[in-house]
């Protein structure tokens, strides 16, 4: 995989977007709301899966280095939104119907991991906060479609060189 300097340039625009968007969300021990999947997201689909991971894992590392936590399977939640996305909708935005389609399949994976991650963390049943994360899930998925196809839809041409 070659990047050029200008895919770099903006993969680490979309790691300080990612950064300063979970640095704002709401954040409990066991409960976290923000948008930062978007950028992340957003960097995929614009230059492929494994830029996504990368910022995905950047992005996350920030975080963990920032807000002292160690780097453990949330971070692979993190590397999952960008690589899988960007499997799934790299040069596959034509269509909002399949683009939705892969941005719910990109959200269960990445909850699936993040649940995965929590019951690791706490080595105790994930029932009780299960219901909050899944109606969070359900309501992001509008926001990050809408987000995404409206920023593709008008950076579109943008990024044809790159691809």
């Amino acid at each position: 995989m070659r990047l050029s300097t200008r895919t770099i340039a903006f993969a680490g625009m979309f790691t300080a977007i990612a950064f300063v968007l979970r640095l704002l969300s709401f954040t409990t021990l066991e409960y976290r709301f923000t948008f930062d999947d978007i950028a992340i997201m957003a960097s995929a689909i614009f230059f492929g899966p494994w830029v996504g991971l990368l910022v995905g894992f950047s992005a996350d590392f920030l975080y963990s280095l920032y807000m002292g936590f160690p780097i453990g399977i949330f971070t692979l939640a993190s590397m999952s939104w960008g690589l899988i996305a960007g499997v799934l909708l790299f040069k596959n935005t034509d269509s909002i119907a399949r683009f939705s389609l892969g941005i719910v399949i990109t959200s269960v994976v990445a909850f699936g991991i993040t649940t995965l991650a929590l019951f690791q963390l706490f080595n105790t049943g994930i029932l009780p906060g299960l219901p909050a994360r899944l109606i969070t899930m359900v309501i992001k998925w509008p926001v990050q479609v809408s987000v995404l196809w409206i920023l593709i839809q008008r950076t579109k041409q943008l990024f044809l060189f790159d691809r």
